[in-house]
Parts: C-alpha cells; sequence; structure tokens
C-alpha cells in the first residue's frame, strides 16, 4: 500500500473528498493545476472505490504520457508494469489479469466501447488532460455518457485538467461537482522576448538559446532569474524542431556540456526518454512540439522559450482537405508551456512575442477544425448518423459532417442512409484512419498488402517529409528498412504491426509476416495503392498547377521538378489558396480507367458559352470534375440549341441580339397600344361605336418591355429559332416577325392605324413619331414645317397629343412643347428675335399661324 500522506503533492489533501464525491455522484470535475499529482496519485488512491473485480481506465491523449504514468504509478507500488498499473496504446501493451489500473491513449476506448458497450469489467473511467479535446476524448466521453445513462449507472467519471471549462463540462455530466487542487508551481518570471524587425523567429530563438546557455542574455526588463537547469523549448512542428536543431548544432559546437534531444510523437521510445529522463552528464536543450505542454514530468527544467507557435489541422470545407496551418496558440497553452518552468524550482519563461499581443482563451477542440471522417464512421457504428444527437461539448459544423459522409460512401463504409455498413465495421478494425484502412483492406484483395502496409506506416508518420515525388520517398525508405536505423526503425515496426492487424481481422491466408522482398516486388502498384485511399485527391495538370477530381486547384509547393499528368496527392495543405502539393505521386491514366471506371463519364453538351458568346455543341469525357477530353458535335438535338441560345440571350440581355430602332420603335408601339386598350377597356364611358372597339383586349396583354421580352423568350422567339444553329442567323426580319405574331392581324391593323410610324406634315413631310422618349410620342420638327397649325398634332384618334420638338434649320431644339396654340402666343416672338439674325435665309413671319407650313429656304419659296 501506498502511504500518500508521505507523498508531498498538492492533490494529496483532495484525495479525500474525491473519494466522498465520487461515492455520491456518478460524475466529478477535478480541476488541478500542473504538478499537483493528479494523473498518477488519483487512480491509485480510488482502486479501492470501485469492486476488486473491476478496472480502472486512465485517458491519456499521448501515447508517451500514457506510458510514462503506467511506469511511474508502477513505480511507487514497487511493481512492474503489466502487474496492477499496466498500459495499452496502439499496437503496444502490457497488462495482466493482475492489472486494475489500465492507462490507455483515447483512441483504445472507443474500440473498447465499440466492442462491449457496457465494459462490464471497468468501474472507472478518468479522462486526463482533457483540455487538449482531442476528437477521441470528445467521442470517448460522449459514448461513456451514453452507457452511464441507459446501461451502467454504477459506471464511474471523471474529468481532469488544468485549464478547463468547468462549467460546460459540469452541465454535460448533469452538473457534477468540481473539486480544485492547487499545482506545485513555483515562481515563473514571464520576458517577452520577440525578434527585432526584419529577423526570423527561428533564428532569434536560436540566438537567445546561445544567450542563456552562456548567461549572456541582455534584456530589458530587470532580470533576477537566471536558468541553470535545462531548457525546454516548445516549436510548432517537426520540421522546426530540425531547423532548430541543425542551426544549434553549427553554433554551440564548442558546447561539451550541452546536448540538444529533440521530443515528439513519432520519436521512438528510447529517444524520448533520453529527452524526458535527467542526466547529471550534460544539460539538456530539449526541442519539443506541443506534446510537453502536459501529461508530462520533464525533469530538471527551469526555462522555457515558447514560440508561441503550433501547428494544427484545420479543415477547409471549400476544398474538403484538412490543411496543417501554423497559428498562434492559446492562452491556456501558453499558461502551459509557462508552468514547465516551474515544477522544480523558480524559473523564467521567453515568450517570442509582444505583450500586448491578445491570444484566445482555449484552443479550438480538433472536432470543429479537423477531418470528421473518423468520428462520422465511429458514431455510425454507435447507431448515431447526426453527431447532434450525442452528448458532445461542441457541435461540428455541416459541411465538414457532409464532406466526411460523401467520402466513406465513395468507400462503401456508409450506405445511403449514412449507415455504418459490413465493410465500415471492418475498417474500424484496423484502428486507423478511415482512408487507410481503406487503402489496407483494398490492397490485401489485390495481393500487395507488403507494400501497402509500408505506404500506410509512411503516411502515419507525421515528420515532415522532404521529397515532392512520394515514389522517390518510397524507394529510400525501403532500401533503408533493410538496415533500419533511427525513424527507419518506427516505420518498419508500425508497417510490421498494420500487416499482422489486417492479416488478424481478415482472416487472411497470405505471407506470415510483412516481407521486404515482395514489397520491393509490388513497388509499381504504389500509386494504384494510394489512390484507393484518396480517390478526391487524384489530380490532373492545369496549367502551372493541378486540377482535383472534385473540382478545386491546387499548385505544388516545392521547386522540385514534378511534371507528371495525372497524380495522386499523398500531403495537401497550406494556408493559402490554391491549396499546396507537398507529396504526390504519378498514376497512369490506363490505371486510373481500370480501377475507378465508374468514375469515368462522357457527355454530349449543348450549351451557352458566355466567353465565345455563342452555342457550343461537344462530346466532353469526364474524370470526376476533370475534362480529359472534347470534340466538336455537328449533330445535335434542335431544342437543346434552341434552350442554349435562349440561355445565354437571357445572360446578356436583348442588347446581343441584332437589335435595331425599328424594333425599339415597334415594341414602344405595341406597348403604347396595349396601354391604350386597357384604359378603354377599363373606362366607364366606352361606347360600343368607339374607334378602339376593335381593339378590346380579348386575350392577355404581350410586354414588350426588355425585361418582358427575357421573361417570355420561350413563347415568342423560340418558335422561330428553327435551323438557327448560332447567334449570327437571328437577323433583324426575324425578331420583327417573332414580334408581330403575338399581335392578331387584327391588333396589327388598329396598331398602324392608331399609332402610325410616321405622320403627315402641312409642309407635306412624312414625320418620324418616336414613341421610345417617354410615356408619351414625340415629334421632332423644324419649326417653320408647323406653321398654320393652330395646334398640335395627335394620334390615337385624338386620345394622345404628341410631344412636339420645334427645331431650328440645323436641327437643334429651340422649344419643347404639348400646347402649340401657347407656344405661338407666348413664346414664338422671342424665339424669332434670337433665330432670324442667326437663319436669315429661313422664314421667321410675324404671324406664324397665317404663314405657309414649309421645310425650304426663303430663295427655294420664292424659286
Amino acid at each position: 500500500m501506498i502511504n500518500f500522506q508521505s507523498i508531498k503533492l498538492p492533490i494529496v489533501s483532495q484525495l479525500a473528498q474525491i473519494k466522498q464525491l465520487l461515492q455520491q455522484h456518478s460524475s466529478l470535475i477535478l480541476q488541478a493545476q500542473p504538478g499537483a499529482g493528479k494523473t498518477t496519485l488519483v487512480p491509485l488512491a480510488l482502486l479501492d472505490c470501485i469492486p476488486e473485480k473491476q478496472k480502472i481506465l486512465l485517458l491519456e491523449p499521448r501515447r508517451l504520457a500514457a506510458k510514462n504514468a503506467a511506469y511511474y504509478m508502477a513505480k511507487l507500488l514497487n511493481q512492474n508494469v503489466g502487474d496492477t498499473v499496466g498500459y495499452r496504446i496502439r499496437h503496444e501493451s502490457k497488462v495482466s489479469n493482475n492489472t486494475r489500473i489500465e492507462v490507455i491513449t483515447e483512441g483504445i476506448l472507443t474500440r473498447m466501447l465499440q466492442t462491449d458497450a457496457e465494459l462490464p469489467s471497468v468501474g472507472l473511467i478518468i479522462f486526463d488532460e482533457f483540455h487538449e479535446r482531442s476528437i477521441h476524448s470528445d467521442l470517448g466521453l460522449a459514448f461513456a455518457i451514453d452507457v452511464q445513462q441507459a446501461l451502467r449507472d454504477d459506471l464511474k467519471l471523471i474529468i481532469m485538467s488544468a485549464t478547463i471549462d468547468t462549467q460546460s463540462i459540469a452541465k454535460l455530466l448533469n452538473n457534477a461537482p468540481c473539486v480544485q487542487s492547487e499545482g506545485k508551481i513555483f515562481p515563473v518570471e514571464i520576458i517577452h522576448h520577440p525578434p527585432p524587425s526584419q529577423t526570423s523567429w527561428q533564428s532569434h530563438l536560436c540566438h537567445t538559446i546561445i544567450q542563456i546557455i552562456n548567461n549572456d542574455i541582455k534584456l530589458t526588463q530587470s532580470t533576477t532569474l537566471r536558468s541553470s537547469e535545462n531548457l525546454l523549448v516548445f516549436l510548432p512542428g517537426v520540421a522546426e524542431i530540425k531547423q532548430v536543431e541543425t542551426q544549434l548544432a553549427q553554433q554551440a559546437a564548442n558546447q561539451t556540456n550541452i546536448r540538444v534531444t529533440p521530443l515528439y510523437g513519432s520519436l521512438p521510445f528510447n529517444e524520448q526518454q533520453i529527452a524526458i529522463l535527467p542526466n547529471a552528464n550534460y544539460r539538456k536543450i530539449i526541442l519539443t512540439t506541443n506534446l510537453a505542454e502536459s501529461s508530462l514530468t520533464i525533469e530538471q527544467v527551469d526555462c522555457v522559450i515558447d514560440s508561441g507557435l503550433v501547428r494544427q489541422s484545420v479543415f477547409d470545407p471549400n476544398t474538403g482537405f484538412d490543411r496543417l496551418v501554423t497559428q498562434k496558440i492559446s492562452q491556456a497553452s501558453a499558461n502551459q508551456r509557462s508552468g514547465r518552468a516551474g515544477r522544480l524550482k523558480a524559473g523564467i519563461c521567453f515568450r517570442l512575442w509582444h505583450q500586448h499581443e491578445t491570444l484566445r482563451a482555449q484552443s479550438i477542440p480538433e472536432i470543429l477544425r479537423t477531418d470528421l471522417m473518423l468520428p462520422v464512421l465511429e458514431l455510425s457504428h454507435w447507431g448515431v448518423t447526426d453527431l447532434h444527437q450525442l452528448a458532445l461539448l461542441d457541435k461540428p459544423g455541416e459541411a465538414n459532417i457532409n464532406q466526411a459522409q460523401s467520402i466513406l460512401r465513395q468507400f462503401n463504409a456508409l450506405d445511403n442512409s449514412d449507415k455504418i455498413t459490413a465493410y465500415g465495421i471492418q475498417l474500424l478494425t484496423f484502428g486507423v484512419h478511415p482512408r487507410i484502412a481503406h487503402l489496407l483492406s483494398c490492397s490485401l484483395a489485390n495481393e500487395c498488402l507488403d507494400i501497402a502496409c509500408i505506404i500506410a506506416a509512411l503516411l502515419e508518420d507525421n515528420t515532415r517529409k522532404e521529397a515532392i515525388n512520394f515514389a522517390n520517398l518510397l524507394i529510400d525508405v525501403i532500401e533503408k528498412l533493410h538496415s533500419p536505423k533511427g525513424q527507419a526503425i518506427t516505420i518498419l515496426k508500425h508497417a510490421r504491426n498494420l500487416y499482422q492487424t489486417v492479416k488478424k481481422q481478415a482472416q487472411t491466408a497470405q505471407g506470415k509476416s510483412l516481407c521486404l522482398v515482395r514489397a520491393t516486388q509490388q513497388l509499381s502498384q504504389a500509386s494504384s495503392i494510394l489512390a484507393y485511399a484518396f480517390t478526391d485527391r487524384i489530380a490532373k495538370k492545369r496549367g502551372n498547377g493541378y486540377q482535383l477530381v472534385n473540382g478545386t486547384g491546387a499548385q505544388i509547393s516545392s521547386s522540385e521538378h514534378f511534371n507528371a499528368t495525372f497524380i495522386v496527392i499523398t500531403r495537401l495543405g497550406g494556408s493559402s489558396q490554391p491549396a499546396k502539393i507537398f507529396q504526390a505521386i504519378e498514376i497512369p491514366l490506363p490505371v486510373l480507367e481500370k480501377q475507378f471506371s465508374h468514375l469515368f463519364k462522357t457527355q454530349e453538351t449543348v450549351i451557352w458559352d458566355q466567353a465565345k458568346k455563342q452555342v457550343v455543341c461537344e462530346q466532353q469525357c469526364y474524370f470526376g470534375a476533370i475534362q480529359l477530353s472534347v470534340k466538336p458535335l455537328s449533330n445535335t438535338n434542335q431544342h437543346q440549341r434552341q434552350t442554349a441560345l435562349l440561355e445565354g440571350i437571357r445572360n446578356n440581355g436583348i442588347s446581343i441580339l441584332p437589335w435595331d430602332e425599328s424594333l425599339s420603335q415597334w415594341c414602344a408601339r405595341a406597348n403604347l397600344f396595349f396601354k391604350l386598350q386597357q384604359n378603354n377597356f377599363d373606362s366607364d364611358n366606352i361606347s360600343t361605336d368607339k374607334i378602339l372597339t376593335d381593339a378590346i383586349p380579348t386575350e392577355k396583354s404581350f410586354d414588350f418591355t426588355e425585361p418582358g421580352l427575357i421573361a417570355t423568350l420561350d413563347d415568342w422567339l423560340m418558335p422561330y429559332l428553327i435551323n438557327i444553329k448560332q447567334l449570327s442567323d437571328i437577323t433583324p426580319t426575324l425578331l420583327f416577325n417573332a414580334l408581330k405574331a403575338q399581335l392578331t392581324w387584327e391588333k396589327q391593323q388598329s396598331l398602324d392605324r392608331l399609332l402610325p410610324e410616321r405622320i403627315t406634315l402641312a409642309s407635306g413631310t412624312q414625320a418620324k413619331i418616336d414613341y421610345t422618349q417617354g410615356e408619351k410620342p414625340v415629334l421632332a420638327v423644324k419649326l417653320q414645317e408647323m406653321f398654320g397649325e393652330h395646334h398640335s398634332p395627335n394620334i390615337a384618334d385624338g386620345q394622345i397629343s404628341l410631344i412636339i420638338h420645334l427645331l431650328s434649320p440645323a436641327q437643334r431644339p429651340l422649344q419643347i412643347t404639348e400646347d402649340l396654340a401657347s407656344f405661338w402666343q407666348n413664346s414664338y416672338q422671342q424665339v424669332k428675335k434670337e433665330m432670324k439674325g442667326k437663319y436669315p435665309k429661313h422664314p421667321w413671319p410675324d404671324n406664324p399661324l397665317k404663314a405657309k407650313a414649309t421645310n425650304k429656304t426663303k430663295k427655294m419659296l420664292n424659286q
């Protein structure tokens, strides 16, 4: 038994309260600061709170944290790992029949629940470091709450973290109580130390590290603390770790007591332990990702250097893919990172950003920012087709859900109702992402499982690959696997584990174990294998970039030569548009035609081409949204041509037609004609012998305005497009005939009589009437041609007086009037005074009403 009181950790004082509350409630929240001892002491203390035949599951978000927690608890019990305390992570476990505390990674819990939802052998599930909010932790908690409410009211749940929103979680857990514990944290001085302008943050970071180890850092603050222990440096990803490691190797080559040790998730366990465990022989500069923010106790660290950056997957619904985005950390993460400097004694944290910069309070949960294929498949297997039906802290967006469901349906993992299929259940048993599982399953069927497992291990290895061509990378890796060192050992181990998993789940009779010789022989099938996993990332060369099968574009991110016509993209991301292709492999078109025949389609299209402003008739061959070939069609359906032509007219307006002034005038006349009809029809004083009796509407009026004509193209223009193949075949005469056909012969006659195109003036001139100027027609005429006219001329049997534009001999407006008599009486003499000297050759009589109307000069009149 452990004497907890002898352990000087803050959580010890809360253990009694935790036990009491857990007996009274089904769920509990424990908010304990870093260094409180919650990860290892709480599970040990609660062993006597559950039945002897049941165990405690302790969930850790990372494999390294899970193993270290198990080893530390076993050490406290003076036992070996696998006895009372064991661990179970992907492809590795140390448990026995005596194991009562099982430290597992979050995905393991999901598999256990899907296998047996009741979990009869489990009495308590502890979710540690829940603030990291991985998809698996959110799903695991949602499933556990479901089990607790429907199947196991005796199942206990504890949520533990230093930085969580206790109010939201308490609401999710039916108002569960919360216990708070202080951490064993010494004072940490925060120094904001941003890079100078024109200096990259990587160079500034390396320079800062060298200054710290030389005790030569110069700050504007009066710093009282100096680092004498190990340095913990937080970087956004593995690529930056390697870059900084290289720079430090050059700059600190003469520092024999300094050792640079990387620390990230895919690093082999023994190399991770070098970074974590104390060593009195040298001082360490530990270069890590957000892996070291929580869960891990890293010995002898009193100085943290925080880049303030993290690299995360972010789903882009516009492209349908995750993008790797480097972004600012949250304030919660910044607090976690700085706290690492105060575990053993007072420490210091250098933050490489300005103090006035505002960080978001909490990190964005993975379920809100990343690909949802795995959770959607898991939920469907759980019996839920709608993520909103489950007890989730955050509900993901519909676009992400729909994208995931669409791809899973393509894999045949979901049916058309988004319910899981037998094949989908099989994919889940592989314990990998559905893309990888589908790749492995298809490769098994095609007898190329050896190379497929190596490919899958490479795809799941999240260290950055420099080679743009996946084929070159694969060849290089297979060569290294024959005598594996470093990362190659991890890849080979993972590939072998995958091989055995697939063999076990599929009960196949293929080789007993992964064979590198067979894998080499299967290299030619690599692109075909990858196409199964990334069917939606098959792309074709287009200009300087590529077009994906879903229609979106992408650009090669590297200057390395890669110019294949068809590729399968294995790494796609970047924060800009279009997306960046970081890695791809060439795939021959015949392979695509054989493997994805269902995605090839040939269609005949008759469409309006807006760029060419014409109807285009083509036979088009597509692979998904990628156009492979186009051939012109000569014999096409007449109705399709007419429809496409009308679509072009609708898009561009009447102006695209050979529309002339006479057509505009006719349409204006026709509209006025129908207005007259309606006015006379509506009038109470209409008589049976009125001149417009023959024009009283007996059917619906036609709208000859441009919007009206566009809206009724099918009615008036379509019948006249027989044998019309292109826009240029349409003539003004065709349009005029089409328009006139909307009026009966009687109405055409009435239109011409009541609203004539021209009117005969007293001078004998046939003057044109303009019907397009406004509500009333306009007669533009030389003033001298109206001599002798006492009143303004009218049309429509006197119903409409024309608006007269009286013009000078130079055809410039002198007066606009609808009352000619008033003009002669009031304005004429002033006009005469101004114009007589300017145009002396033209008559300007004193009494225009007694003068003869004329369009001639005085000389011509005299002759």
